[in-house]
């Protein structure tokens, strides 16, 4: 993936994050926000995400696609993870680019029902309920 593309994916996790920030802290708020991606496509680019190889007998396309998919993966997720006010979540010290993308797989492929929402908030609320804010 290029430094370009990844970039590319960065700045629109934080431009759509950055559009969010003024909305309620519940997860089943009414939120108004861009977002370019819904949860099933999000799930469908992090299907190869935890693993070390490629399958068996696929070809340099497929492989090159892999790739794609799994550093767009990494870039949407931590681009967001990055951008997201820690009102919102207390991520604990330290948590590495692994972890958030983990955690955030995890929910998107346990809640299939978030696949037709916004890749956006199901990224939002794997990190919040898996990390919630601390109160004071």
């Amino acid at each position: 993936m290029s430094k370009a593309r990844i970039g590319l994916t960065l700045g629109l996790g934080v431009l759509a994050t950055f559009l969010t920030t003024n909305a309620g802290q519940d997860k089943g708020a009414n939120i108004h926000f861009i977002s370019f991606h819904d949860g099933q496509s999000l799930h469908d680019k992090c299907r190869h995400q935890d693993q070390d190889f490629f399958p068996e007998g696929s070809s340099v396309q497929d492989n090159l696609n892999i790739q794609n998919d799994t550093g767009y993966c990494i870039g949407y997720i931590t681009g967001l993870a990055e951008s997201l006010d820690l009102k919102w979540w207390s991520p604990p010290v330290p948590l590495n680019q692994r972890q958030v993308v983990a955690v955030v797989k995890k929910y998107i492929d346990g809640h299939p029902e978030v696949w037709n929402q916004s890749a956006l908030v199901s990224v939002r609320n794997a990190l919040i309920e898996s990390f919630p804010p601390k109160r004071d």
